[in-house]
């Protein structure tokens, strides 16, 4: 049997990017493992078809740069434990790990040891989202998590991005051009029923923008709401939909 695992400090099947991998690999034919974290909602362990979740418990409080460092250790070493055990029953052809936190990807130490390709999936531009919320005055810490991006890189098979900007950064950075690539964030239609439903809409002549994922102050959503009252001067019937959830 052709099987993988997957490693995401986020939540399943809530995270979307991480829903539409598993679904593109049973595609191909894998069966997939999934560890990912829960904060005590869902149940530890679920198997539908080819799909198993191992789920981890972690109480997600953000309430500084401390805590943040509390639960990416407590996952990764919860993460590494279990992911090294299944191996041996399982036999993985290759880990996928999702950042953040970017040194996630060792947690899967022991199966790239024993054979298996080790895929990284940069989500998130690290040093710059840590740039963002800290400050650059905390210029030690973002260089410290630039390094641990650049290791991390390296110590992958293959990595994944979401847009070029982020992989000229990286490339900037020193990584290897060749050994990253890029596929854009983009809703799946076929399970993302409110995107289906806009996409049905355009027939009317309505060019339909769509904005989906967490609702944050650093991701623009702001920027895009101005700029679609600039194209109205010349697209008349353009809309901008947003989707999803945050603070901002």
């Amino acid at each position: 049997m052709k099987r993988c695992c997957m490693i995401r400090q986020a939540d399943y099947p809530a995270c979307s990017r991480l829903r539409k991998e598993v679904a593109a690999l049973i595609a191909k034919g894998y069966e997939v493992d999934v560890i990912c974290a829960h904060n005590g909602s869902r149940i530890p362990y679920e198997t539908s078809g080819p799909i198993t979740v191992h789920r981890i418990r972690l109480n997600r409080r953000r309430t500084g740069i401390v805590r943040y460092l509390f639960e990416y250790g407590l996952f990764f070493c919860q993460a590494a434990v279990k992911v090294s055990f299944l191996h041996f029953r399982r036999q993985y052809r290759f880990v996928q790990v999702n950042s953040m936190p970017d040194f996630l990807v060792f947690a899967a130490t022991v199966p790239k040891l024993l054979g298996a390709k080790l895929v990284l999936d940069l989500h998130e531009p690290a040093p710059e989202l840590f740039s963002t919320l800290l400050g650059h005055h905390h210029r030690t810490l973002i260089r410290l998590v630039a390094f641990c991006e650049q290791v991390s890189i390296r110590f992958a098979d293959t990595v994944i991005t979401v847009t070029d900007q982020m992989k000229e950064n990286c490339v900037r950075r020193g990584a290897d051009p060749s050994k990253i690539s890029v596929i854009l964030n983009v809703p799946a239609l076929e399970f993302d029923r409110g995107a289906a439903e806009l996409a049905r809409a355009n027939g009317n002549g309505q060019l339909s923008l769509v904005c989906h994922g967490a609702m944050l102050k650093r991701y623009g959503q702001d920027v895009a709401i101005r700029a679609v009252d600039i194209v109205r001067k010349s697209i008349p019937h353009v809309v901008l939909n947003i989707l999803g959830y945050g603070d901002y």
